[in-house]
């Protein structure tokens, strides 16, 4: 049982402990300092993708050339064009999004969702693509969406297959970038009077904590949640903690704690975490 459900924890992002070497991220303190640049980021925001089991990879630009790179994984970054493949059941549900804005307050992020008739990979890989990702993305933006909501589809043939075609607006504040977190959430110059999400965001995201801990999970699977000691322990990455909080934000919260000054940031009673700042 309690080999099944370590196992398991490869699969949860964002999670490092200190008794299995599962989650271990050689990168995850000495490349999240302050005065680290962008490509050091992403190089770790790749490394803790990994480690996380997220199948994540960063390409330069994603193109039909190089599908062999990135057919295997679940999630592409395109960094030229700053746009976020995912694909889902063997190709038959494709999202391809627009990540310039992500992170920005008041800004959305496109993203086109492309469901396929009899999905296989060769076809997705050599007829999906006209040349690389951003002009299949121009062209399915181009797209007339008069009369689609976000409930329905656009039907299309392509190569003799249909193809059903969604566009949303995602509010970009929920969107995660490899390419400008250090642009966004800039470090703490001074700890602040009354603590919030994004002052632990901005912190977490620097590197800015002598330590950065798992207090304790727990979920209505008790012999779980015991086998895993409740995932307590170090957190590794990060940066995939920091996501986790940013792609899904409804019941977190922030406080500092009076008596040792450490900083909670937990998901309501039941995913306690916390930090010591170091500015």
């Amino acid at each position: 049982m309690r080999d099944e459900a370590l196992q398991e924890t490869k699969k949860e992002s964002g999670r490092g402990r200190v008794m299995s070497d599962l989650w271990l991220c050689p990168h995850a303190h000495s490349v999240a300092s302050p005065d680290k640049g962008r490509c050091e980021m992403i190089e770790m925001v790749k490394d803790q993708e990994v480690s996380a089991g997220n199948d994540a990879l960063i390409l330069d630009e994603v193109t039909q050339e190089n599908w062999e790179e990135w057919v295997n994984k679940h999630t592409i970054y395109d960094r030229k064009n700053k746009l976020k493949l995912t694909y889902y059941s063997g190709f038959g549900d494709i999202y391809i999004m627009d990540i310039s804005n992500a992170g920005k307050r008041g800004k959305t992020c496109l993203q086109i969702s492309i469901k396929l008739e009899k999905p296989d990979r060769h076809y997705c890989t050599h007829n999906f693509f006209r040349a690389s990702l951003v002009e299949t993305f121009k062209e399915l933006r181009s797209l007339d969406m008069s009369g689609v909501d976000r409930f329905s589809s656009k039907e299309i043939e392509r190569d003799g297959r249909k193809w059903h075609i969604s566009h949303f607006e995602e509010r970009s504040a929920r969107i995660f970038s490899p390419f400008n977190l250090l642009e966004i959430y800039k470090p703490l110059k001074e700890e602040p009077k009354k603590w919030t999400v994004p002052h632990a965001l901005r912190a977490i995201i620097n590197g800015q904590y002598e330590y950065l801990k798992c207090n304790g999970v727990y979920t209505d699977d008790y012999a779980y949640d015991a086998a895993v000691n409740f995932k307590k322990g170090e957190i590794t990455g990060n940066i995939i903690f920091a996501v986790r909080i940013l792609t899904s934000p409804s019941g977190w919260h922030c406080w500092k704690d009076s008596e040792d000054g450490s900083i909670n940031i937990s998901c309501h009673s039941f995913d306690s975490n916390e930090f010591k700042l170091r500015i």
